[in-house]
């Protein structure tokens, strides 16, 4: 018999309207009331219009009128037109739209003002919320700087670009290394007004070998950290700086070639290359003539001993007055693999080359 009564109920419209009504918590306090008197858009991006609506309700006992829809910023269109009338215990849903400018930034609130023909009642007020996203966060171009070889003589800074997703000027307010020896200066305006330029360069008080750090880059519109990767040469200088050797041809075995020179272009001798295994192999004649540039054959053998794996060998090259020189080779394993086709280039990639930056 409940249930009986329940579809019966459940079954007439007009019943089923009054408790859809009823079953809504109406915000206010004179007759009009609103059913959120707060309400989140979501997130956004910037230059985007965002429709929506306010239900409101006359909870009254007599008929009253909306005369006026107030906004605090001209960002905030209203798409009703008034006076709009409301009979007692009817709802309208009241059209409204946002447009989310390029200045906004994260939670922006807007507020909205009904005001109706009671004498003494206060105006009805909703806040309207949306949280601004940009296409982007900051950005660094090159995403990472790579200072090559570094000697002291020749420091070689390199620049970096920032840009800002936003706008208005970019403006740096810090910038932090995680070694001290990282140098950055320059900071100057750059081919945008949202963007700004950094020079960074390897102080000379480094020593010699691989670098690696981060300089983190705060600005007015959020931060952004760039890794700094080179090598700070020492008195020698090895080209290449290190060998990837290809599967041997024929009984001789794969050869390269490595020039050293000095890093003040002095003259010197090489006393003897040893090698920490016996794969690679150094070809010169020791002891050199006094030079400023050498021309060694380093040569990955032809043996049975390395074919199962890949491996690496390291060559110590010692002179006579500029100390010694490290030379990395490595080696592949007598594998067959299958050919792989190159990936096609990335989004990214795509993206970059149509502003004119070439991935390295």
């Amino acid at each position: 018999m409940v249930a009986m009564i329940a579809g019966v109920i459940a079954a007439h419209p007009l019943i089923s309207a009054m408790m859809a009504q009823s079953a809504v918590y109406w915000v206010g306090e004179g007759d009009l009331r609103v059913s959120n008197s707060a309400i989140f858009l979501g997130s956004a991006g910037a230059d985007t219009v965002l429709p929506f609506v306010v239900p409101v309700r006359n909870c009254g006992c007599k008929p009253l009128t909306i005369e006026k829809l107030r906004t605090d910023c001209g960002c905030l269109a209203v798409g009703e037109d008034l006076p709009v009338k409301l009979q007692p215990g009817v709802g309208k849903k009241l059209r409204f739209r946002l447009h989310v400018t390029e200045n906004m930034r994260g939670h922006i609130t807007k507020k909205i003002s009904v005001s109706t023909d009671e004498t003494d009642a206060a105006p009805v007020n909703v806040d309207v919320s949306v949280l601004v996203v940009p296409e982007f966060k900051l950005v660094a171009i090159p995403a990472t700087i790579d200072l090559g070889v570094v000697t002291r003589e020749l420091p070689d800074p390199k620049t970096v670009t920032i840009v800002s997703p936003f706008p208005e000027e970019l403006l740096v307010s810090s910038v932090s290394t995680t070694d001290h020896r990282v140098m950055v200066k320059d900071i100057s305006p750059g081919p945008k007004p949202y963007t700004r330029q950094l020079s960074v360069e390897l102080s000379a008080e480094l020593e010699p070998g691989p670098h690696r750090s981060l300089v983190t880059v705060q600005t007015n519109t959020g931060k952004v950290t760039i890794p700094v990767v080179g090598i700070k040469a020492g008195l020698l200088l090895t080209q290449p700086r290190s060998i990837v050797f290809g599967p041997p041809s024929g009984r001789k075995g794969t050869s390269a070639r490595v020039f050293l020179s000095s890093a003040d272009g002095s003259s010197f001798r090489i006393v003897r290359a040893d090698t920490n295994g016996s794969c690679v192999s150094v070809t010169s004649d020791l002891p050199s003539p006094s030079r400023s540039v050498h021309e060694l054959q380093v040569t990955l053998a032809h043996g049975a001993d390395w074919r199962s794996q890949a491996g690496k060998q390291v060559v110590l090259i010692e002179t006579d007055s500029l100390g010694t020189a490290l030379l990395t080779c490595h080696y592949p394993a007598l594998l067959e693999t299958a050919a792989v086709d190159s990936a096609p280039p990335s989004r990214l990639r795509d993206t970059l080359d149509t502003i004119g930056v070439r991935l390295q």
